[in-house]
């Protein structure tokens, strides 16, 4: 008599996929933050649109999880952090504010700013300056991300900053 085979183990449960950002990149842990709405001013996001993406910053979702795989993307070729760099990103509308009187016909007029969408960044380490590695380095490879430098910001640009990058969503 030839023996039964054994019964078949059960499948392994699927473990589930992060669901991808609008962007493709894979969604910021922990946040459930969502891209707001015509109804949200310049300036006025709160916790449910923008997610954190270390040191303090904040982004809304969709450029956070792109600015989180740019920052990976650096770790794995250089050793060192992006984030630690970002010295501003989401700006209210009261912050706008007070940078366009501290800075009187660099910062943007309060309620124009990409700050202000959480689509914008300024970063420090080297990209504060055009011959900077880190600019040079952004320069290459930051739109493949999603990031640039604007040409209003670039070298002959109207107002150059080599500091201030923006994310540009995909439609």
């Amino acid at each position: 008599m030839t023996a039964a085979p054994p019964p078949a183990a059960p499948a392994p449960a699927a473990t589930p996929a992060p669901t991808p950002s609008p962007t493709g990149f894979p969604p910021v842990p922990g946040c459930d933050a969502t891209i707001p709405g015509d109804d949200v001013a310049n300036g006025e996001l709160g916790d449910e649109h923008l997610c954190g993406i270390g040191s303090g910053q904040q982004l809304r979702p969709d450029a956070a999880a792109s600015f989180l795989a740019l920052d990976a993307f650096y770790r794995a070729e250089t050793g060192e952090g992006l984030i630690e760099c970002v010295t501003d990103s989401y700006r209210s509308y009261e912050a706008q504010v007070d940078v366009a009187q501290r800075k009187p016909g660099l910062a943007a007029v309060p309620g124009t700013s990409e700050h202000g969408w959480g689509l914008a960044v300024d970063v420090g380490c080297g990209a504060n300056s055009f011959d900077g590695a880190l600019y040079a380095w952004l320069d290459d490879n930051a739109d493949d991300f999603g990031w640039e430098n604007p040409d209003w910001a670039r070298p002959g640009g109207s107002t150059p900053e080599p500091w201030h990058w923006e994310f540009t969503p995909e439609t």
